[in-house]
């Protein structure tokens, strides 16, 4: 009973195909879609002024707004920057969907530059030196980290 349960827990992607195709295609292009949204909301509020961006908690530490924190997170899926394995990964939906991951990923790296840098830094304050250099590690495939961001 612990295998298969271990089997859906790590491999959801996988059991998903066998066990109903159409449901992985609607869950794949469902994960899709979400991206493309909180890209949207992020690329539309970056008129924003700054101090709307950003929200001090009763403790005064900045937090990110929701519309960030959600483009953050799509980023993390889209590089596949998570510490354990999400239920659907990118590479899957992607090849559910018939898109070419490496090449979206590049095309996003490419456009969206200092967002990296300033994930791979909020990656840092939030969860440690470690998982922000596994983070950078595996951006470092697209694009180069050694510059700060420019806002």
């Amino acid at each position: 009973m612990n295998d298969i349960h271990d089997e859906v827990k790590h491999r959801t992607d996988v059991v998903i195909l066998k066990e109903d195709e159409q449901f992985g295609k609607r869950l794949a292009k469902a994960a899709f879609g979400l991206v493309v949204n909180d890209f949207r909301r992020y690329s539309e509020s970056k008129g924003l002024n700054k101090d709307q961006q950003k929200f001090a908690d009763m403790f005064g530490f900045v937090t990110l707004s929701e519309t960030k924190r959600l483009f953050f997170d799509s980023l993390i899926w889209v590089f596949e920057l998570h510490e354990s394995e999400p239920t659907i990964s990118f590479s899957y939906a992607c090849e559910v969907l018939g898109r070419d991951a490496r090449s979206f990923q590049q095309c996003t790296a490419n456009a969206l530059q200092n967002e990296l840098i300033e994930l791979v830094q909020t990656i840092e304050i939030t969860c440690g030196k470690v998982s922000a250099k596994c983070a950078a590690d595996k951006i470092a495939e697209f694009i180069s980290l050694d510059r700060k961001v420019t806002q």
